[in-house]
């Protein structure tokens, strides 16, 4: 229950909160992990905030998709794309950055080898992470 807590602390229009309840009441109980599986939280509420995606590049940095626009919003450049990355080994990320500011409406990407292919309709843009 301290994840569902934790998770719950993010700021949430009415609408988002009664499908994030029936979710957890209804859908959230009958999920259940293979013995071989541990979860976790790799990042906490307010780490990244808004998010709408995330993309997993191979040296395990997490891309995350962020628009404080929502789904519904049209004001210019609130969005942006957050690298996080667990850099003393101990399983939780401890480095964020903002890896790409200022974007519309980032929905998602993939990586093919270094570069990011971010999908911000009705765009498709690449980026290149060179640190």
């Amino acid at each position: 229950m301290e994840e569902s807590i934790n998770f719950l602390r993010l700021k949430f229009h009415h609408s988002m909160k009664s499908s994030l309840f029936l979710f957890l009441f209804f859908v959230a109980p009958v999920l259940a992990l293979p013995p071989e599986f541990e979860l976790s939280n790799w990042a906490e509420p307010f780490d990244v905030e808004y998010p709408t995606a995330l993309t997993a590049a191979a040296d395990g940095t997490v891309y995350v998709s962020v628009d404080y626009n929502g789904s519904l919003g049209k004001e210019k450049n609130m969005g942006k794309i957050v690298s996080c990355r667990d850099t003393n080994g101990d399983g939780k990320a401890d480095s964020f950055k903002d890896f790409v500011p200022n974007v519309d409406s980032p929905r998602g990407g993939h990586f093919v080898g270094d570069t990011l292919y971010l999908i911000h309709p009705p765009f498709l843009s690449s980026f290149r992470d060179t640190t």
